[in-house]
């Protein structure tokens, strides 16, 4: 059986054209180091995905660049609660750039979802003003943000206090 491990660059990239245009949302997972022979490095995924998709976000994942084949059950405790581990991989997260109303609305799904209120608001207004459905949600979207202004104009000065005297 064949690895397909860090070979999700490779798999977009033999795709056909029309498919790559319906596709809404992709996540890929470059590695900062050669974990798998061929693997995409996240330079190569962010120069050809940029050409089809915009960057939406990036997660780091963590661990120890240590074998830890020959250390104590004590030396293994101190790595894993008191030295900081190393980002060796990333979910890169991509939305396709074409704007036909269903992307839009998995853009919408996913910016909501990730609590992006004021992008998905910004997608809304360039893209779909006049659309009954669009602005419906984008009143629902307001509510929200709304409810987060004065959210943060409550807490505003417990804020500030955390930071001033970094509590």
């Amino acid at each position: 059986m064949k690895n397909f491990q860090g070979m999700d660059l490779k798999i977009i990239k033999s795709m056909k054209k029309i498919i790559k245009n319906r596709i809404s949302i992709v996540d890929i997972e470059p590695g900062f180091f050669p974990f798998y022979k061929n693997g995409d490095t996240i330079s190569e995924v962010f120069e050809y995905m940029s050409k089809y998709f915009e960057f939406a976000d990036i997660n780091f994942g963590l661990n120890f660049k240590v074998s830890n084949r020959n250390m104590s059950k004590i030396e293994k405790k101190v790595l894993f609660f008191m030295n900081n581990p190393t980002k060796l991989y990333s979910n890169v997260t991509f939305i396709n750039k074409i704007n036909d109303k269903r992307i839009i609305l998995l853009k919408l799904i996913y910016l909501i979802k990730n609590n992006k209120l004021f992008e998905a608001r910004e997608l809304i207004n360039k893209n779909h003003q006049k659309d009954k459905f669009f602005e419906i949600l984008k009143k629902e979207i307001n509510l929200e943000i709304n409810y987060k202004k004065i959210k943060f104009l409550f807490l505003a000065p417990l804020l500030f206090l955390k930071t001033k005297f970094k509590i």
